[in-house]
């Protein structure tokens, strides 16, 4: 990552918000950084739209082993997952929503489905609707980097 993009993107969002306070760069995410303003806004950077979309899927990742397929709406999962599989949709919603039984929601048989239910979430929604927490909107920076509040 070029320090001079890195450094553009601290002070245009500066400008945009206030100034940042802190910047935090993360091992395992060479093209991601976080700030934070002095408001104490939180902002996740990336270098480019390619790196934004790797962010949400792994976001994407974490939400489905942290609650499952429901995470999701159950007409949008029952339009990608193949007609083999849909009588398996609606017992995993009614398992979690009046048992809060995880098991069918966390199978291990939506993991096929993980990839296009990704990329269709994206296509519909955005990247900012899964990274930016805070108000889901991309923030496209003067050279092509995003930012999105995550607070």
């Amino acid at each position: 990552m070029a320090e001079e993009q890195l450094e553009n993107a601290r002070n245009e969002l500066s400008e945009m918000f206030s100034r940042i306070k802190e910047m935090r760069r993360y091992p395992n995410y060479p093209n991601a950084v976080m700030f934070e303003t002095v408001n104490g806004e939180e902002f996740l950077w990336v270098v480019d739209y390619d790196e934004a979309k790797k962010q949400a899927k792994e976001s994407m990742e974490n939400l489905f082993d942290d609650i499952g397929i429901t995470a999701w709406n159950q007409d949008f999962v029952e339009s990608i997952v193949d007609k083999d599989v849909i009588d398996f949709v609606d017992p995993a919603f009614k398992a979690v929503m009046e048992n809060n039984d995880y098991n069918l929601s966390k199978s291990r048989a939506w993991l096929p489905y993980l990839d296009e239910l990704f990329d269709e979430s994206i296509s519909a929604d955005g990247i900012g609707h899964t990274l930016a927490g805070y108000d889901g909107n991309e923030i496209e920076l003067s050279d092509g980097s995003y930012a999105f509040r995550i607070n």
